[in-house]
């Protein structure tokens, strides 16, 4: 193998591991009868104007309820009806997707929003994607060896 097409493979390699890193996170948090939804990416960052949608789930059927558009922070609420399955969607203005389901169960009476204790947003750590990097190297430097083995043996 020339060093030219190595050098490729690694830089390749190299250049994905971030591209699997950056990925939105979503989590759902129940405060009283609201839904509030965090939106996060991966290293940190917290898209605005993220659409969120929020679905009934009802055995195999689904019924959209209510859309919402996360703020600066990353963060947007809807008021859930009452028991039952949800699940929220997220889509960004890149398109990247996320999605998470919630249950309140039937025997849960949510105390109104007022008296649910306030909590200032949490901020989230930046993801440390080393372990994806070294993972990418190694295939990387395994499909290298693979290729070296491969034309060494064609060679007469």
């Amino acid at each position: 193998m020339s060093a030219r097409a190595g050098l490729l493979l690694l830089a390749l390699g190299l250049l994905a591991t971030p591209a699997w890193a950056h990925r939105l996170q979503l989590e759902l948090f129940r405060e009283g009868t609201e839904l509030r939804c965090e939106l996060f990416f991966s290293d940190g960052v917290t898209p605005e104007g993220a659409e969120l949608i929020l679905t009934r789930l009802e055995g195999d059927a689904a019924q959209e309820l209510a859309r919402a558009t996360s703020d600066a922070g990353g963060v947007a609420r809807f008021t859930l009806p009452g028991p039952g399955r949800y699940r929220v969607e997220a889509r960004d203005a890149s398109l990247h997707l996320a999605t998470a389901e919630v249950e309140l169960p039937a025997d849960a009476s949510p105390a109104p929003v007022s008296s649910a204790p306030a909590r200032a947003p949490q901020p989230h750590a930046p993801a440390r994607p080393w372990g994806g990097a070294l993972l990418g190297v190694l295939v990387i430097a395994g499909l290298a060896g693979g290729l070296a083995l491969w034309q060494a043996r064609r060679r007469p």
